[in-house]
């Protein structure tokens, strides 16, 4: 998943301090951050402790509902 997710920290970074300056809604501003979570995931079965499979299905599975409740997020602001 952090393959297929990937976006750069640096952008992520320029896209926050983007919104911040331009003043945006908070769902712009968790909407720049979600491709964050499967990176963390991936530093953490590299560097500090080896993470089982099951551990990375749950993963995968909050990275899938955080996407899912940030799309409804955007529904209700931006539809009604």
């Amino acid at each position: 998943m952090d393959n297929l997710f990937y976006v750069s920290p640096v952008c992520m970074v320029a896209f926050l301090l983007l919104s911040k300056t331009l003043r945006l809604c908070k769902w712009n501003k968790t909407a720049c951050v979600i491709p964050f979570i499967p990176q963390v995931v991936n530093i953490i079965d590299c560097h500090v402790v080896m993470i089982s499979s099951e551990a990375a299905i749950v993963a995968n599975v909050t990275l899938f509902v955080s996407t899912v409740l940030l799309l409804v997020a955007a529904y209700k602001v931006f539809f009604r």
